[in-house]
C-alpha cells in the first residue's frame, strides 16, 4: 500500500476512510510517516467541506461495506460560511453516510487556528487584516457538538496545532494562547500569510491521527 508503505492484510468488512483538503493532502508521502493499517485517504488542496462532501457521494455513496468517515477540513469554508451554514452542510453530509449504510460512521476533527485567519491578540499583521478567531471558534464548537450528538466525545482535534502557551495569563490563571510561527509554511512570506503547516508538523499531526483512528476506530474492527 503507498500509504502504509508495507503489507498488510486488508481489513475485511469495513474500512477506515481520511478525507482532507489541504491540511493533510499526500502527508503519506512523508518518509517518516507509516500507517500500521489500510486507510483510504481522499484529498483535494482547496476544497470546501461541501466539495469533500460530494466526493464522498461519488467514492462511497454506493459501496456496500461499512466505512468510518473521518474529515480534517473546514478552513477554506471559513471566508465564506457562517457558522450555521457550516452545520447545515455537516448535517447533509452525515444524512449520506448514513442513507449509504446505517452502518456508516463519520466524524470530523476540530480545525486549526492558521495566522492567516485568526489572530489572538495584540496588534495584527496588516491594517486590512480580518480576524476569523470567533468564527473558527464556533465552528469548532459545532464540530464538538456535532460529533457528540453522533456518539463520539472524544473525537482528535488540532485547534492547538502550531500554538502554544504565552506568558500573559487568563482571568482563570491559564496561559493564553499564542501562535508559535516557525511550524508554518509559509512563514517566510509574512504571518498573515501563514495557512498550511510545514511538512514535518504535518507528518507529527497525521501521526496523532493515526492512533486515535488505530484505538478508536480499527479496535472496533
Amino acid at each position: 500500500s503507498p500509504v502504509c508503505k508495507h503489507r498488510h492484510p486488508l481489513n475485511r468488512g469495513r474500512v477506515p476512510v481520511l478525507f482532507t483538503s489541504s491540511t493533510l493532502h499526500n502527508v503519506f508521502v512523508d518518509p517518516s510517516v507509516r500507517v500500521p493499517f489500510h486507510l483510504d485517504i481522499e484529498s483535494q488542496p482547496g476544497a470546501r467541506t461541501v466539495d469533500l462532501w460530494r466526493i464522498w457521494n461519488q467514492s462511497y455513496g454506493l459501496r456496500h461495506e461499512a466505512s468510518d468517515t473521518v474529515a480534517v477540513c473546514g478552513l477554506n469554508d471559513v471566508p465564506f460560511l457562517t457558522p450555521n451554514r457550516f452545520r447545515t452542510v455537516l448535517d447533509g453530509w452525515l444524512h449520506d453516510v448514513k442513507a449509504a449504510n446505517p452502518d456508516n460512521t463519520f466524524r470530523i476533527c476540530k480545525v486549526l487556528r492558521p495566522p492567516k485567519y485568526a489572530w489572538f491578540q495584540g496588534t495584527p499583521p496588516t491594517p486590512d487584516y480580518v480576524n476569523y478567531l470567533d468564527r473558527i471558534n464556533a465552528y469548532n464548537d459545532i464540530i464538538g457538538e456535532f460529533n457528540w450528538e453522533n456518539g463520539f466525545d472524544n473525537v482528535i482535534g488540532f485547534s492547538h496545532e502550531g500554538c502554544r502557551g504565552g506568558r500573559k495569563r487568563r482571568s482563570g490563571g491559564r496561559s493564553q494562547l499564542q501562535h508559535q510561527f516557525s511550524p508554518w509554511r509559509e512563514v517566510s512570506q509574512g504571518h498573515e500569510h501563514c495557512l498550511h503547516l510545514n511538512d514535518q508538523s504535518r507528518a507529527v499531526m497525521f501521526r496523532k491521527l493515526c492512533t486515535y483512528i488505530k484505538h478508536n476506530i480499527i479496535k472496533e474492527y
